[in-house]
Formats: structure tokens, sequence, C-alpha cells
């Protein structure tokens, strides 16, 4: 066996040792986008957050507070309890799961795309289209159900789209 041929032998096995830790960015990426966002509000701010979200702290515990709500999304999600869904009783809301991601193609060149392409990616809803909502929902509703919900979700999505490779 050649030098080059065991060089790409030892790449592609040590490339194939990292895929596990590719699979998902789940909650420890999602809280530390939330924490860097968290240490830009003063301490008056971070309170009157972390009071709405206490208000569902019965239903989802460890994750009512300004960094861990990052997770909430994902934990409603989950169909079973896994390592990354340890709520004891499954949500298993499906119905939000475009709403993590953006099928829309990287094209930075606008070279010209097919209806077929364009089709897969013009679908709503998606992130961006959920970004839209919420803030439209912040500035038309007074429920706080409505902006708990809405202000779980835009601080998850905006750790979604700081995931590499995830809205491409």
């Amino acid at each position: 066996m050649t030098a080059a041929l065991q060089f790409e032998r030892a790449w592609f096995i040590m490339l194939a040792g990292c895929v596990p830790a590719t699979l998902g960015w789940w909650d420890n990426g999602h809280m530390l986008v939330a924490e860097v966002a968290r240490q830009q509000l003063d301490a008056a701010e971070v309170d009157k957050l972390n009071e709405l979200f206490r208000e569902w702290e019965h239903d989802y515990p460890g994750a009512c507070d300004v960094t861990t709500v990052a997770v909430w999304p994902d934990m409603i999600k989950c169909t079973q309890v896994s390592s990354y869904c340890a709520k004891p009783l499954s949500d298993a809301l499906g119905q939000f799961d475009s709403w993590h991601f953006s099928d829309k193609p990287y094209n930075p060149d606008n070279v010209p795309l097919s209806d077929i392409q364009t089709s897969l990616y013009d679908k709503n809803p998606s992130a961006q289209w959920v970004l839209a909502s919420a803030m439209n929902t912040f500035n038309k509703s007074r429920s706080r159900f409505a902006f708990n919900m809405m202000l779980r979700f835009v601080i998850h999505i905006v750790g979604d789209v700081h995931q590499p490779l995830h809205n491409v």
C-alpha cells in the first residue's frame, strides 16, 4: 500500500470518527448562542424575561430562563425520552419541524434556478417565515402565552441559523 493511500485511509477514518459529533446541534450550541445574547442584556431585562419564561416551569422544567429556553422548540418535537429529550412525557409536536430551517439554495452568483428548485424552498413556514411572524406577534399580540411561545422560537431559531450548514 502506498503512503498516499495510507494517508487517504487514515484521513477517511478520522473523518468518519467525527460523524457522531456533527449529527446535531441540540442543547449546547443553542444555549451558547442564547447565553451570548443574555450577556448583552442588563439584569432588569433578564429578570423580566425569566419571569415570563418561568410561567411554563411546571410543564417544561429546566427550560425556563433566557439561556435554557433555547432548547424548548427541540423538546416539544421529541417523541420519546432520550439523552437529548429528557422530558418524561413527550409532546411529539412535529408540526413545527419546518420552522427550524430554510431550504433556500445558497446561490451567491444568482445562477438561474429551475421552477422545481425554487418550489422546494418557496414554501412556508420556514425559519425566515417564523422570525417575521414572531415580529408580527410581538407588535400586535397582548397575549403573554403568544409572546412566551414566539420568543422561545426566536431564541432557538437564532441558534439554528448560526449552526453551520443548518440553513444552506
